[in-house]
């Protein structure tokens, strides 16, 4: 009887230090979803694809933790890594009418509404010189959608992006 208790002590344990183990790292669980007509949602940020490219394709979300921000731009804690892939798992450039979104939350909304230019959704990628840079992708508020209104913007190439602001410090607010 005490082997028995004590085994089921130790098999708890070891779950235990397993779940703390994969929660502490979570930044890389990527999810692929056909690439079809419709909304992906990520908690607060995701897809909303309008036009899909040929068929086969699917995408590669990655919910990825901050890193190294752009100059001057406080970054959502939790951005996207976005990467299209053919059906023999590929990279391929993007192709179709695929939006990337971010709902806002209230206090951004607020902020938003005062500073506009404030907001951006900004991307890690290679240029042309294949150096990682910050890159802004044109964004346009969607107001009926989300709580508090989407800030979105057409997907230019496969990279992590994230929703900054030059007037707000998510350290703050998150």
């Amino acid at each position: 009887m005490n082997r028995r208790l004590i085994h089921r002590s130790r098999l708890l344990v070891l779950v235990v230090i397993c779940a703390l183990a994969l929660g502490n790292w979570s930044p890389a669980l990527a999810v692929t979803y056909p690439l079809a007509e419709g909304t992906i949602d990520l908690g607060r940020q995701g897809l909303f694809v309008s036009k899909p490219g040929r068929a086969g394709i699917e995408m590669e979300l990655v919910r990825e933790k901050m890193f190294a921000s752009p100059t001057g731009v406080s970054l959502r804690a939790v951005g996207v890594s976005i990467q299209f892939v053919d059906s023999r798992n590929h990279e391929i450039p993007p192709e179709g009418l695929v939006y990337l979104f971010f709902n806002l939350t209230e206090q951004e909304r607020t902020v938003y509404d005062l500073y506009p230019y404030s907001f951006a959704i900004w991307y890690w990628a290679p240029n042309e010189q294949d150096v990682e840079v910050w890159t802004p992708c044109p964004a346009t508020l969607f107001v009926e959608k989300g709580l508090y209104g989407r800030l979105a913007c057409v997907i230019p190439r496969n990279a992590i992006y994230y929703l900054g602001s030059t007037a707000l410090n998510y350290e703050i607010f998150q």
